[in-house]
């Protein structure tokens, strides 16, 4: 029994060695791609209506913000939409809040397809798929750019992802961080909001199950979602900056599901404040983590939920909306809007937190950013961060 039960286990670690070695192998393989220069995208040529206020300021200020892990799916929409609520009622609470902003920004958790085509490779890994409509659903909410670099874009393959990338579009939505192929995924955005251009790029950490069995990233001719790399970063980072942008963010996503930062995490929180962005901000834990000022440059780590289908553990209580102030064209200050995500609760319609319950999920935050030496502000049901004068624009 004990040469077998040896035996097994040489050809488990056997069998796991070999696995790691070809994840490796694909996630040190990275084909050479040349994007082309960013799209440029003029909000202000929208009809009045749908415009955005700062392009009637005659200053270089704006108004952003971003909204964490985004998925109108089920159980959640199952249960919105039997009880006549609409396609729209995730957003009812929040809305208001998203529409002020000048550009608003959500990480989509999900496919967007009508077509039910799973490419998971493994029967336990959960597959996310929202209706056509949630993304008509998602810009009236208020948003203008929609990330799509993480783990759950690809969740219904390469079609799954062309069908979220044209209902964005025909929504009025500027897809992020995913594409057809590697030079598409990676191109990244310039917005223009009046006297001010923001760009963007958004990326996926390699992980081994991501790579290795979900093969979710772009490479080469590949469909599929932006790499995490340091070395390309910087490369779209520089050609944002050259593109006109004054103020450059990186949308990542990293970690593990309700985990603190992982060691990868933080490394991967240093090159990115590196590669000369002005803000780094982070999903994929579902839960808030702290904002961590590295050289001058802020990293929010995790701003946890937003409208997201599933019916939420214990851990998920409370999320935030990172809004960013950009003042003569520079990214001036961070503001961190509390919201209760806990769907047992709120109906998959997050709510605004006010009060102790606004101060709890701060506090937790502001706790998390003094131990990484970060020192956040309470002001009423907010959390603030001042920025040092050097950021952005450089």
């Amino acid at each position: 029994m004990k040469r077998v039960g040896g035996g097994l286990l040489l050809t488990a670690l056997a069998l796991a060695a070999t696995l790691i070695g070809h994840g490796a192998v694909l996630m040190l393989h990275q084909p050479h791609v040349d994007p082309p220069p960013p799209r440029l995208v003029d909000l202000c040529a929208r009809p009045l209506a749908d415009r955005p206020s700062s392009c009637d300021a005659s200053s270089g200020d704006a108004t952003l913000l971003f909204a964490g892990d985004t998925a109108e799916i089920d159980p959640g929409l199952s249960q919105i939409l039997d009880e006549g609520e609409g396609i729209d009622w995730p957003y009812r609470a929040t809305g208001d809040l998203v529409r002020a902003a000048d550009l608003a920004v959500a990480n989509l958790e999900t496919a967007i397809s009508d077509e039910d085509t799973p490419a998971t490779r493994w029967r336990d890994t959960p597959s996310h798929r929202a209706p056509s409509p949630s993304a008509g659903a998602l810009a009236r909410a208020g948003f203008d750019v929609a990330g799509l670099a993480n783990n759950h874009a690809m969740d219904e393959g390469r079609h799954g992802l062309e069908d979220t990338l044209r209902f964005l579009e025909g929504a009025g939505i500027l897809p992020l961080g995913a594409g057809v192929d590697e030079a598409s995924a990676r191109r990244g955005l310039v917005v223009s909001l009046g006297r001010v251009r923001v760009g963007l790029v958004a990326y996926c950490e390699r992980q081994l199950g991501f790579d290795l069995w979900l093969r979710i990233f772009a490479r080469g001719d590949r469909a599929g979602v932006a790499a995490l790399d340091e070395t390309t970063a910087k490369q779209d980072v520089a050609r944002l900056r050259a593109s006109g942008a004054d103020v450059v963010i990186v949308v990542t996503h990293w970690g593990r599901n309700d985990q603190p930062p992982t060691r990868g995490e933080l490394d991967a929180a240093h090159a990115l404040a590196a590669s000369g962005a002005d803000l780094v901000v982070g999903a994929h834990a579902h839960t808030p983590q702290g904002i961590w000022l590295i050289g001058g440059i802020p990293v929010a780590l995790g701003i946890g939920n937003y409208a997201f289908g599933t019916r939420g553990s214990g851990a998920l209580d409370g999320g935030v909306l990172l809004r960013a102030q950009v003042t003569d064209r520079r990214l001036a200050r961070l503001e961190l809007v509390p919201i209760d995500v806990q769907n047992r609760r709120v109906r998959f319609q997050p709510q605004l937190l006010h009060g102790e319950a606004a101060r709890a999920v701060l506090v937790k935050v502001i706790d998390e950013s003094r131990a990484l030496g970060t020192a956040l502000a309470l002001d009423g049901d907010l959390a603030t961060l001042a920025l040092p004068s050097h950021n952005g624009g450089r």
